[in-house]
């Protein structure tokens, strides 16, 4: 038999192990036989299934306390995170550039058929930089067709050249003479090309003629008008030179070409 220790619920045998106390129903006695009989009365007993103070239970509580742990801890996880990836959200918002389109019918006045956004340094497609001291920007082709100044002026309104617009790019720019129209380059080297469509005379009633002088002279409709009701400003290009200030024969009832601009 092993050591026997007063006092205590428990006995250490010869070869080491630990063997638990049990209290026989029958005698009282505190039996240390691994069998289900007391060792003092040989009376059965019932196996106890207790551990000291504790459960034999206690390591599934051990895990679901780790379980609980660790879903806690996920949670606090996942919430930093979430939060952080907003205000990372918030700051790039607030510190992008960020162009924002404003309903202004004024753009689609000023620019005809070609619905543009009024935002912060906007730039149209279609338009050239010629490095001129306005900033005035060049679209790169005619529109299409030939145009009454009432019709031009109405449905593209300030996209239309002013005469001060004119006069500028014939003052800055380089123009060089194409075979059918003008090469027009820019102060920055960019260039357009005025092409000469021809032109429309009319009579002394106002009526519209034939097409003639195509690719040998052209006329351009500007946005100013004289005071008289009649004379437009034109820009007229030929194959012996082009000039502004000119003022169309059949006044604002010619029918021009028209190159558009942005301001």
């Amino acid at each position: 038999m092993g050591e026997n220790f007063e006092n205590k619920d428990f006995r250490i045998n010869d070869d080491g192990t630990i063997v638990r106390g049990r209290k026989c129903p029958k005698c009282g006695k505190e039996s240390y036989a691994e069998g289900d009989y007391c060792e003092h009365c040989g009376a059965r007993m019932v196996i106890n299934t207790s551990s000291g103070n504790g459960n034999s239970n206690w390591w599934i509580w051990l895990l679901l306390m780790f379980i609980i742990a660790g879903v806690a801890c996920g949670v606090v996880y996942l919430s930093e995170n979430n939060s952080n990836d907003f205000e990372w959200v918030e700051d790039s918002i607030s510190d992008a550039p960020i162009a924002v389109e404003v309903a202004d019918t004024t753009c689609v006045e000023e620019y005809g058929t070609e619905e543009v956004a009024c935002v912060e340094d906007y730039r149209p497609s279609g338009y050239v930089d010629l490095g001129l001291p306005s900033g005035t920007l060049w679209k790169e082709e005619n529109e299409t067709g030939f145009y009454e100044y009432e019709y031009a002026i109405g449905h593209y309104g300030n996209g239309l050249p002013t005469r001060a617009q004119w006069e500028e790019l014939e003052v800055y720019c380089e123009w060089t003479w194409t075979g059918d129209g003008y090469w027009v380059r820019g102060p920055n080297n960019y260039s357009i090309v005025l092409p000469a469509a021809g032109d429309y005379p009319c009579d002394s009633d106002g009526n519209k003629g034939d097409l003639e002088d195509v690719g040998t002279f052209g006329n351009y409709w500007s946005s100013y008008a004289d005071d008289n009701g009649f004379d437009v400003y034109t820009f007229s290009i030929h194959k012996n030179g082009f000039h502004s200030g000119g003022y169309g024969s059949c006044g604002r009832y010619g029918w021009h070409s028209v190159r558009l601009v942005y301001n």
